[in-house]
């Protein structure tokens, strides 16, 4: 009895999918804004945000696009394909911590054209989506991060898309990797493009209490005999 309970227990477990909740969302909405370049060695930036409440990031989307040098360059044609390194830094009096707590470098993916585009410098430029798992970064709710994406090649450059969906800008910026951070913030300018995510197990109610019910009939059994 007792395994035909954990034989049925593990089903129940096994039905309950996973999901990926949004904990902290600053994605693109209405007109995107132009962006920011974040290249592995050249100029990288990493933009402040809060979470509401504790949560354990898994997953990372974020906007941009490549185009030649220089920043004026034109954007390369679809479909755009990148390896980036995803940062996160503690922060410190303001600016970001000079060395990250967490970081991960992706693998080779091609971005997803969002139906949008940028305008700056008199050019138009696509703008498109990548979205990739992460290892775990438990993220304490109040406290404020910072986190970076950057291309992992330095050509073409990358530029990192500002969203409009909210009227402040916060961003911190330096030359390299090891560079003191300082402060690139526009004051009229939005935030950084990106949405943060957590995967959850939910446990259903009724088939929770349905496992905890067979639970009890197989412990009451294994008493009796």
């Amino acid at each position: 009895m007792k395994k035909y309970v954990m034989v049925v227990l593990a089903i129940i477990w096994m039905s309950c999918p996973a999901h990926a909740a949004v904990i902290y969302d600053n994605s693109l909405s209405g007109a995107a804004g132009f962006g920011w370049n974040s290249n592995s060695s050249a100029q990288q930036v990493a933009e402040i945000f809060t979470l509401s409440s504790s949560a354990t990031a898994t997953d990372v989307a974020f906007h941009g696009f490549f185009h030649s040098v220089p920043r004026t360059g034109d954007v390369l044609p679809g479909p755009q394909i990148g390896a980036f390194d995803i940062l996160f830094f503690d922060d410190i009096g303001g600016l970001p911590s000079a060395a990250s707590f967490a970081s991960t470098t992706t693998s080779n993916a091609a971005g997803v054209f969002r139906g949008q585009t940028a305008t700056g410098f008199g050019k138009n430029f696509d703008i498109y989506t990548w979205t990739f798992s992460i290892p775990d970064v438990p993220l304490t709710g109040g406290i404020s991060y910072w986190m970076s994406v950057r291309s992992a090649e330095n050509s073409p450059l990358w530029a990192w898309s500002v969203s409009t969906s909210d009227g402040s800008g916060n961003l911190a910026g330096r030359l390299d990797n090891t560079g003191a951070w300082i402060s690139f913030d526009p004051g009229t300018q939005d935030r950084q493009a990106f949405t943060l995510y957590s995967n959850e197990v939910p446990a259903p109610p009724t088939l929770l209490i349905l496992g905890l019910g067979l639970a009890g009939i197989g412990w009451s059994r294994g008493k009796r005999a």
